[in-house]
């Protein structure tokens, strides 16, 4: 009997000392995990973010960019497309391209992430590859919760500087283009003070009548001109003076043997003015006005 019960205490000092190695394991691994609570919940919340954001083109075709590029390329190509799409611009605006280029610029400005895009266009393999964000996940996973809401306050502090700088960017670029508008605006104005006026015939250049303006302070005629030096150069002019390379406004109409009354483009890079009239008085005489 005392040798049954001296196996039965052996065989449980067994069993526990077991139990305890299984303990002293199972604490030892946990120990071991990369990243404490805060942090894990953390990084989970960022992972979870990031797969079920939508899968956007590469940066580098949506800022018109060589993958082989210099950094210094980014910033200029931002700015020309910007200024194309950004949806204060008239005409060419568009608010979910600016989206997709504001994203591709904001993305192609961290290294690493350049870094990225480019080996991913050059069609470098996946697994040849730096894994995205694992420093930032290491990084995250060694830090205790105030050192890791000093980070968060940093990136916040990086996310409003880099906002900022877009919303001055932003300002520049309306300001650049109603000033524009405003000396485009100028320009027009100044154009038709000069053109607009009583015109007297003078002679004629390819079998039609060509017409001076009256003031001689100011110099303007209408004319003809034919095809010599391009079909593009086909109709009626008003320039400086008659085949001169000063010109102010352009009308196709081949056809007519006077000065077309309308379907004049002014300014001459512009569309067809309507408010542009060119008026039929006495004999050799016309007149050039502009409607209200």
């Amino acid at each position: 009997m005392p040798s049954r019960v001296r196996r039965l205490s052996v065989l449980c000092l067994l069993l526990a000392c077991a139990l305890l190695r299984v303990s002293v394991a199972a604490w030892s691994l946990i120990g071991h995990l990369p990243c404490r609570a805060g942090a894990s919940r953390t990084v989970l919340r960022a992972s979870n973010a990031k797969r079920s954001a939508p899968r956007l083109r590469n940066p580098f075709k949506l800022l018109g960019l060589d993958p082989g590029a210099e950094k210094a390329a980014l910033r200029p190509a931002f700015k020309k497309l910007a200024a194309t799409v950004h949806p204060d611009v008239p005409g060419t605006g568009d608010a979910a391209a600016f989206q997709q280029v504001l994203w591709a610029y904001q993305e192609l400005s961290n290294t690493d992430r350049w870094h990225h895009w480019s080996q991913l266009a050059r069609g470098v393999p996946l697994d040849a590859m730096p894994v995205p964000y694992e420093d930032a996940y290491v990084e995250l996973c060694n830090m205790w919760p105030d050192d890791l809401r000093r980070k968060q306050d940093e990136l916040r502090k990086q996310d409003e500087s880099d906002a900022d700088a877009l919303d001055e960017f932003e300002a520049r670029l309306r300001y650049q283009s109603a000033k524009k508008a405003e000396v485009k605006s100028s320009q027009a104005d100044s154009l038709r003070k000069l053109i607009q006026g009583p015109y007297e015939e003078e002679g004629e250049n390819y079998g039609r009548p060509t017409f001076r303006k009256a003031d001689e302070g100011q110099r303007a005629a209408i004319y003809y001109w034919a095809e010599r030096d391009g079909a593009d150069c086909d109709g009626w002019w008003i320039g400086a003076d008659v085949g001169g390379d000063v010109v102010f406004a352009f009308n196709i109409n081949q056809a007519s043997m006077t000065p077309p009354a309308t379907g004049w483009r002014f300014p001459l890079r512009g569309p067809v003015d309507n408010s542009l009239q060119v008026l039929q008085g006495p004999p050799g005489q016309i007149e050039i006005s502009f409607a209200a």
